[in-house]
Order: C-alpha cells, then structure tokens, then sequence
C-alpha cells in the first residue's frame, strides 16, 4: 500500500525494517488482497458436507476411492498437470462453540461414554484442550480464553484442501489434529 509506517508506532514495534515483502495489517485483512484466499459464504456443516460430497464425486464417482487413488490425483494437481483447481475450507472456527472433537473436562459427559474412558481422554495431555495448560508452558500465564492460543481452533477441510506451512503469530509453535 502507499500508506507510511514508523517501525516503533507497529504493534509490537520492530527493531529493523523486514526483509522481503512486509504487509501492513490493514492490507493483510483488507478483502481488496486476499494473498490467494478468498473469503465465502457461510455454510453449516450438513451443507459443507453435501457440497464436498458432490466434489468428491466429481473426480472420483460413486464408489470407493483409496488413499493411493486421492494423493496420486492431489499430485498431478500440485504438478500442474490437471488444470487449475477451486477447494473449500472453513476456518477459524471457535471451538467453545462448536467442539473440538476432543472431550474437556468441563463439558457434561454423554451418558452413552465409560467414565474411565472420559477421564482419560480429557485429562489427556495431547488433547488439544489441554496443552496450553500443561507444567511448564508459558502460556499458563495468560488468563483469557484467546481463540487461536488458548481455545483451539477448527478447520474442516473438502478434498485435496491443505495447510500452507507458515509462522504463527507471535512466532509461537503451532499443534494442529487431522482427522
């Protein structure tokens, strides 16, 4: 953009000027540049999942496809030997609203799930819900549910999405599940 910035007046201030590119944080959540995402609508998940079901069927039909069959097809496209192609994902998605997929201790525990086997899952330390606030984390510290840091965030992903490798915020490590 043509807008100046003091590397002191930035949020948190920079000692130096970056390297390469640098975008401002207006640029970066302005929908004029979107860096090859490109917001859309809103669905629920019954709708997401009809619409990846269509997708999938679209490249591989009705029946069964194996994993072999999936990632020599996202290759090819990688390649660029397919052609270009338009994938779906919902992100940022606040768990304490729409689950985690991993039990927390301070939900009501189904009926129907072992007493020993909830204990153990959500007392678990790999359980997302958990690690921010295992022994020696820095991040016990902090005090508010931040989403993203202390509330794990959810991603549902159509066929071939992916996750660009990337620095987190703050450059803090980032522990992600994939079902």
């Amino acid at each position: 953009c043509d807008k100046g910035w003091h590397i002191y007046c930035l949020s948190p201030p920079l000692k130096q000027i970056p390297l390469g590119n640098w975008y401002c944080f207006n640029c970066l959540s302005s929908d004029r540049e979107s860096f090859g995402f490109v917001p859309g609508k809103k669905y629920s998940l019954e709708t997401f999942k009809r619409i990846a079901d269509r997708s999938r069927r679209r490249w591989f039909g009705q029946g069964p496809v194996s994993r072999v069959q999936i990632e020599k097809k996202f290759w090819e496209i990688v390649e660029g030997s397919v052609g270009e192609v338009e994938v779906m994902y919902g992100n940022d998605l606040d768990t304490s609203l729409y689950g985690s997929g991993f039990p927390n201790e301070t939900n009501q525990k189904p009926q129907s799930i072992d007493d020993k086997l909830w204990q153990e899952y959500s007392t678990n330390p790999w359980n997302l819900n958990n690690l921010p606030k295992l022994k020696g984390s820095m991040l016990r510290a902090v005090h508010h549910n931040i989403t993203g840091v202390m509330v794990p965030w959810l991603y549902i992903g159509m066929l071939f999405s992916s996750f660009c490798w990337h620095f987190e915020d703050h450059c803090f490590y980032s522990m992600n599940y994939l079902h």
